[in-house]
């Protein structure tokens, strides 16, 4: 077996691709849930970004010196968590979330809606995941 150097350091916003990655690459029970989205960043939106942006909040990375040279600089794993509890589900309702609700709106969750040739193309073939991150 070959032993690789690995370190936990403190999280950043620099860090958010690679939580979000990890996020949707163990989002099926610990495993894979890339095949359940076309719009892969939700789920790592919810549950990810926004410890490594919020004041509120904090967390760690840890980082496998082997893969430093990745797109993720080496990131494998994460740990997340928040101060204050209330003050990030309101950070998150009035900082994080709107630019998302705003790219991702309820309308193109409604049964009655169908995508068009004005649909933008990241709304056009939502999964019944994807769309239960926009609910």
């Amino acid at each position: 077996m070959k032993m690789t150097s690995v370190s936990i350091r403190r999280a950043t916003a620099a860090d958010s691709p690679a939580v979000s990655y990890i996020c949707l690459a163990t989002a099926d029970a610990g495993v894979s849930a890339e095949t359940l989205h076309n719009a892969g960043e939700l789920p790592g939106v919810m549950y990810a970004e926004p410890y490594v942006h919020l004041l509120e909040a904090f967390g760690f990375v840890m980082v496998d010196e082997a893969k430093k040279q990745d797109k993720y600089g080496g990131v494998v794993g994460y740990v997340l968590s928040t101060y204050d509890t209330r003050g990030f589900e309101q950070s998150m309702r009035d900082r994080w979330l709107p630019p998302y609700l705003e790219k991702y709106p309820l309308s193109a969750v409604d049964p009655d809606t169908k995508p068009d040739a004005v649909t933008p193309a990241h709304l056009r073939g939502l999964t019944l995941q994807d769309k239960h991150y926009i609910r």
